[in-house]
């Protein structure tokens, strides 16, 4: 059906390969700035609360793991 309507409309098919290419960059810079504010905030962590984050997201894990 897409393939139909974009033969029809050829315009319409470069117009939505620019419109994912631009979700893809966009998406990629928001995983990247999710990346840096996560490195910062860890950095920002002492020793005693680095182990405590680690404790807490192993524990999360294993339950969450039960759901499954």
């Amino acid at each position: 059906m897409m393939a139909l309507f974009f033969t029809a409309f050829p315009s319409e098919a470069d117009n939505y390969i620019k419109e994912v290419e631009e979700y893809e960059r966009t998406e990629e810079e928001r995983k990247n700035e999710h990346y840096k504010e996560m490195k910062k905030y860890v950095y920002s962590l002492s020793k005693e609360e680095l182990r405590q984050e680690l404790i807490n997201y192993i524990i999360e894990s294993e339950e969450n793991q039960h759901y499954w």
